[in-house]
């Protein structure tokens, strides 16, 4: 089985500037069965720009299973103040690749909201909800094309004069399987001009990192029956109270809940995931939480799905779901 190798650069990301900026570029060979690392490897280096600068293009691993070299930038590899960088690493035919990124200081970075520290998205940032908002220089002229890459996907917008700050709802534009799965996720955006030229805003290195779905075990909310099934705008204005239900073996006092509740259009996509109410269980009794106007102003011919989940020494249950149709009237 062949040696198996990984890249990476140090730094990743620099601010686009004249040619003569560095990077190090570090290459480790691993056995793959073993994962120990593999001494006397003969790394090559390259770069589909040509006139990038290597100090080596060909190095042998140390002990340590690593290869290192420098690259020198030449002037700008994109258009318009910004660009990309591929930079390889190959070993008898194995190979890995790392994309180094100038940017624009010009552009402000995108910001993605609800972000833990660590710009990690967790279980708790993915119920208060995702966005990522674009602010756009004063010198950006209608026409101009602005398009947010968030790991392979992507979402565009022409510039009409009024319509920026632009706010994406990241689960709302984009499938949460390919944006919100567990894993790692660069996201910035790019610029580009009525000429062609293209700049690109400084990039985010997002990590996802949610729960495993949890298989329901707890009794679901109660809607009171008089609402049968449906909450409208006129039932929110003296709020309806939704009803965890209290007396359960699995709960017990001091345990913290959570009532969740995720908003979905006719065709079943999720367009909203908020948390309404978090607390705990003060005794073994019904918690009665109102939702007010404010939770559902804004939707119609919606679903609304309410779960709860409860947090104990650090173990998480999760109730089963009760669906309501909402509407405006």
């Amino acid at each position: 089985m062949s040696n198996q190798i990984t890249i990476t650069a140090n730094p990743r990301f620099q601010e686009a500037r004249p040619a003569g900026a560095t990077a190090d570029i570090t290459a480790t060979v691993r056995n793959p069965r073993t994962h120990q690392p593999v001494a006397g490897v003969q790394v090559d280096f390259k770069s589909s720009v040509p006139q990038v600068g290597f100090s080596h293009t060909r190095v042998t691993t140390d002990h340590q299973g690593i290869a290192h070299t420098t690259i020198t930038y030449p002037a700008t590899p994109g258009t318009g103040g910004s660009g990309t960088l591929p930079i390889s690493a190959s070993i008898n035919g194995n190979g890995a690749s790392v994309e180094l990124i100038l940017y624009s200081s010009a552009l402000r970075p995108a910001y993605i909201t609800n972000l833990a520290p660590g710009n990690i998205i967790n279980d708790k940032s993915i119920a208060a909800g995702i966005q990522a908002i674009i602010y756009i220089p004063d010198s950006v002229l209608p026409g101009n094309i602005i398009t947010l890459f968030w790991g392979s996907e992507s979402v565009q917008r022409a510039y009409n004069g009024d319509n920026f700050p632009w706010i994406i709802d990241i689960a709302e534009v984009f499938d949460d399987a390919d944006v919100l799965s567990n894993g790692n996720y660069l996201v910035f955006y790019s610029l580009s001009d009525n000429v062609g030229n293209t700049a690109d805003a400084k990039p985010l290195e997002i990590k996802v990192r949610c729960s495993p779905a949890a298989v329901p075990t707890l009794l679901a909310p109660v809607v009171p029956t008089e609402h049968q099934g449906l909450v409208n705008i006129s039932d929110t204005v003296a709020d309806v109270n939704i009803i965890i239900p209290g007396d359960q073996p699995a709960i017990a006092v001091d345990d913290e809940y959570r009532l969740i509740l995720v908003i979905k259009n006719p065709r079943g996509k999720t367009i909203r995931s908020t948390i309404v109410k978090e607390g705990k269980f003060e005794d073994a009794a019904d918690i009665a939480i109102p939702v007010n106007l404010k939770e559902l102003q804004g939707y119609d011919t919606a679903s609304g799905q309410f779960f709860y989940e409860i947090s104990k020494d650090e173990q998480k249950l999760v109730s089963f779901t009760t669906s309501v149709a909402l509407a405006a009237y």
